[in-house]
């Protein structure tokens, strides 16, 4: 990853980030940063999944993940990451001046950014206080969304759901 980062920022003609150098050292710090997260996103999933379902819907977890049915594994994932996030709030910065619902974000301004508000906001999410798997996808806030989204998400969500999916099969 580091070497990925450092060619693109090399590249002749690429734009790299709009930061210089600073860029790199700031997709090292969020790689670091995040990588302290893993563990604790995957004690926030197990908890939550313990606290919020009953038997039944335990059981039918178990089963999912006995079949091996990874898509509904993953819905009880990020529904539980939802309610725990482990990122309850981002900050991200603008580097070129941009228009965001609501808010006008010169270049250089630095943005906080509440995932944990988002999906949690009654007018774009249903039910927002429920326990409900399966969701659409872009009531989730968990992974940032576009040029922003984390790059950890696929490496995540490959691991947590066969580990989730052990834990619950038994």
């Amino acid at each position: 990853v580091l070497g990925r980062l450092l060619r693109e920022q090399a590249k002749a003609g690429s734009e790299g980030f709009s930061d210089g150098d600073w860029g790199i050292v700031r997709s090292i710090g969020g790689l670091l940063s995040a990588s302290a997260g893993f563990p604790k996103a995957f004690a926030h999933a197990l908890h939550e999944l313990l606290r919020r379902l009953d038997r039944p819907e335990l059981q039918k977890l178990a089963a999912a993940a006995r079949r091996g049915d990874s898509r509904l594994v993953d819905a009880y994932v990020v529904e539980a990451l939802r309610f725990r996030p482990v990122f309850p709030m981002l900050t991200r910065y603008c580097p070129r001046s941009a228009a965001l619902p609501g808010v006008q974000a010169k270049a250089g301004t630095r943005l906080a950014i509440f995932p944990l508000a988002a999906m949690f906001d009654p007018a774009h999410v249903e039910r927002p206080e429920q326990f409900l798997p399966g969701r659409p996808a872009n009531h989730y806030s968990l992974f940032g969304h576009g040029p922003r989204a984390c790059i950890g998400e696929a490496l995540m969500m490959a691991l947590f759901t066969p580990m989730l999916g052990a834990l619950f099969e038994h």
